[in-house]
């Protein structure tokens, strides 16, 4: 299953402003990611989805790509 951010976040009962403190950065910022992933580290987008429990190809593969199958 696909998911934004906004919705992962929201699956697991937190506001921004919980989830930008847990991230260690502020809510503006936490902001500007949760409308561009792309734009986070790839460190803080890891514990964004450890935070979560989702998969990193959940948010940011869209539908139409198949996940990549280590290597092969």
């Amino acid at each position: 299953m696909k998911y934004t951010m906004k919705q992962a976040r929201i699956g697991v009962n937190l506001t921004g402003e919980k989830m930008a403190e847990k991230l260690g950065i502020s809510d503006v910022t936490y902001r500007k990611y949760e409308r561009n992933p792309r734009l986070m580290s790839v460190g803080l987008f890891a514990a964004f989805c450890g935070i979560v429990g989702v998969d990193i190809d959940d948010i940011f593969l869209p539908e139409d790509l198949p996940k990549a199958n280590n290597g092969e």
